[in-house]
């Protein structure tokens, strides 16, 4: 029962890359900020007319570019960079999500969504008064 469990175990590990390949070398963590990140569109409003600020760091120089992923073309890039900012101008009724994307391979980086939320709810009137106890 012994070789049976070492066994399995054995071929459990195997599975288990032990070093990491060039192709699997970690990429600096990079920080994706939106400001706002949210907008809550009422009963009558059908988009968001708001001015965005997208905002990225990393703890290495990267070259870099700034995605809506809707658009093929980028919003703005870096070169050798380890911050970077944009603002730009919004009018959407749906969430857009942003993507940092890297400028040779076109690897995905980080993403951020700028939600979009309809709020329909109806007031109604409370079934008892406020200052009633019972």
């Amino acid at each position: 029962m012994l070789a049976f469990i070492t066994g399995c175990l054995a071929t459990l590990l195997s599975t288990i890359p032990l070093s990491a390949s060039a192709e699997n070398i970690a990429l600096p963590a990079i920080e994706l900020t939106l400001k706002p990140k949210v907008c809550v569109l009422s009963r009558r409003e059908e988009a968001c007319y708001d001015e965005i600020d997208i905002a990225w760091q990393s703890g290495a120089a990267l070259n870099i570019c700034l995605y809506q992923k809707t658009q093929k073309n980028p919003l703005a890039c870096w070169q050798n960079a380890h911050s970077g900012s944009h603002t730009m101008t919004l009018n959407t009724g749906t969430s857009l999500a942003f993507l940092l994307r890297e400028m040779d391979n076109n690897q995905l980086l980080a993403s951020q969504t700028f939600e979009v939320i309809q709020d329909h709810r109806q007031y109604r009137r409370a079934r008892r008064n406020a200052w009633a106890f019972f």
